[in-house]
């Protein structure tokens, strides 16, 4: 008759590797009475935020936009009337 026997092993192990992708969420917001203005106002930001980025050693293709919107914001008021109307912010 054959004995079997039985084999243990056991250790533990560690793996360390840098991501391939890294997503920030970041938003700029303002409010301005002119598209145009609101226009340059976002480019002129986005622009500062990649140069920090740049700073911090990001290169400049891996830098992107994933979104962009600019929306209409409307206000409340009451006419001479006692209207309820709505008017650009």
């Amino acid at each position: 008759m054959q004995e079997t026997g039985i084999i243990r092993v056991s250790g533990t192990g560690e793996l360390r590797f840098p991501p391939d992708i890294t997503r920030l969420s970041i938003s700029l917001e303002a409010c301005l009475p002119e598209y145009a203005d609101c226009l340059r106002r976002s480019s002129e930001d986005t622009d500062e935020l990649k140069a920090v980025f740049r700073k911090l050693g990001f290169p400049e293709d891996a830098l992107k936009t994933r979104n962009f919107n600019v929306d209409i914001e409307y206000e409340g008021y009451s006419d001479e009337h006692g209207n309820y109307r709505q008017r650009f912010k």
